[in-house]
């Protein structure tokens, strides 16, 4: 798999991105101010919630607490279409045309475990998907 590194570039061009996708290759790209905002929802809607240490909830929290707070902060950070329409503007500002670019709506997903705890954003696998 080749990885395409466009952090410093202007976003590649829509045909491009397309046809690298279908050829199996991954493009990654460094922080910008639209997966920023969208990273700093979902953060808040976790700190919100489960408070400043979110990675550290399962800790502090017996199991029906964390789930409880857990669905909250899901449900804040689904909610009025915020992450979808910042998912968009990820699709636009990395050049992709959004007319014809399907985007799902994202979710947070919780993964537990001893003793480390995760909590991380992911976008549905079929989430960002670009047409032939």
């Amino acid at each position: 798999m080749t990885v395409i590194h466009v952090t410093d570039r202007p976003a590649l061009a829509d045909t491009t991105t397309r046809r690298s996708l279908f050829e199996g290759e991954l493009l990654a790209c460094g922080p910008r101010a639209t997966t920023n905002a969208l990273c700093d929802l979902a953060r808040t809607a976790l700190e919100r919630l489960l408070g400043t240490d979110p990675n550290r909830a399962q800790q502090r929290l017996s199991e029906v607490e964390f789930l409880v707070l857990f669905r909250g902060a899901v449900q804040a950070f689904n909610s009025r279409r915020v992450a979808t329409n910042l998912l968009r503007a990820i699709v636009t500002d990395l050049g992709c045309d959004p007319m014809s670019t399907f985007v799902s709506d994202p979710a947070i997903m919780a993964i537990t475990g001893t003793p480390a705890f995760l909590i991380w954003f992911r976008e549905s696998p079929l989430g960002i998907a670009w047409p032939h």
